[in-house]
């Protein structure tokens, strides 16, 4: 255990520090697995789109995060149930394009980047398609 666990520990309680002692492992693994393949090239996300679903006549929107490790995806739930084709132009037009190469692990500033970078900030449409793609992350 290092200084940071044990700060953590006793900062937190019992339930923080399992928790950090289980991200640390979680990087430990991460640091294997870089080491392990040095010669990857870094992930990028390569496409955001949404995919629309119409179980028993309900409309439901689920954000899709392609990224350029095939067959590596995230999917998130962004459901406005009238307003779909809203919902699909805010992922379409606005997502996709601002995310295309963007490292899916900076979750922090994605969120930041796209909250401030519209000019209608905390509207209903881009929550919905902002939750559902930080699910998706």
């Amino acid at each position: 255990m290092n200084r940071r666990n044990a700060l953590s520990l006793l900062g937190a309680g019992a339930a923080t520090g399992l928790l950090g002692s289980s991200i640390g492992a979680n990087d430990a693994i991460a640091q294997r697995y870089d080491a392990a393949a040095p010669n990857r090239s870094p992930l990028k996300i390569t496409k955001v789109r949404i995919i629309h679903t119409y179980p028993n006549g309900t409309g439901f929107g689920v954000v899709k995060v392609e990224t350029s490790e095939p067959g590596l995806y995230g999917l998130g739930c962004a459901t406005g149930i009238r307003r779909y084709k809203t919902l699909t132009a805010a992922v379409e037009d606005y997502l996709d394009p601002l995310m295309r190469g963007k490292d899916p692990d900076d979750i922090e500033d994605i969120w930041q980047t796209v909250n401030v970078n519209s000019y209608w900030r905390n509207g209903p449409i881009l929550n919905t398609v902002l939750a559902g793609l930080d699910q998706a992350l």
